[in-house]
């Protein structure tokens, strides 16, 4: 066997080892991510928008970054933070939100939340959309959220709000 030979056989097993490796540690954000009481609002059939609400968490070692959403029901999805600023609240639209490693975050009523904007139709109730959401990483994890009249949320925050 030549030299040249030997050296590509070698080159060819260390690629081999390393994408091996590789694929151990890099896991996706599918696997990692859990989701929890993921709902959208129910609005009137005049709305063309609602509000989204969920838990993820992260059980990777490894912070995971949300930069985008996107759904069939909606022209547009965004990420929403409410602020109060001199007593008075207002939202604005956040680019990112990161998972903190072994963490979570929390999209609930009053605070962050998630925007549907320009509904496609009417939601329904008892009914369930896909929210697809784009990680840092290229990965995408389409998750169902139920369509469900307000309901008051753990911290017991029934304030409704959401942008119009």
């Amino acid at each position: 066997m030549s030299r040249v030979a030997v050296w590509v056989g070698r080159l060819v097993f260390a690629g081999l080892i390393l994408a091996a490796w590789l694929n151990a540690v890099v896991s996706s954000a599918a696997e990692e991510l859990k989701v929890d009481s993921a709902w959208v609002r129910l609005m009137p059939p005049v709305s063309d928008s609602s509000a989204g609400y969920v838990t993820l968490s992260n059980s990777s070692g490894v912070s995971m970054i949300l930069v985008g959403a996107s759904s069939d029901a909606a022209e547009k999805v965004e990420f929403h933070r409410v602020e109060q600023v001199d007593g008075l609240r207002s939202m604005k639209q956040v680019k990112s939100i990161e998972l903190p490693p072994k963490g979570q975050f929390r999209f609930s009523p009053g605070a962050d939340h998630i925007m549907l904007l320009g509904l496609k139709q009417p939601l329904k109730a008892e009914t369930s959309i896909d929210i697809r959401f784009q990680f840092e990483s290229g990965d995408v994890v389409s998750v169902p959220f139920q369509v469900r009249r307000q309901a008051i949320d753990n911290a017991g925050d029934s304030s409704g709000h959401h942008h119009h």
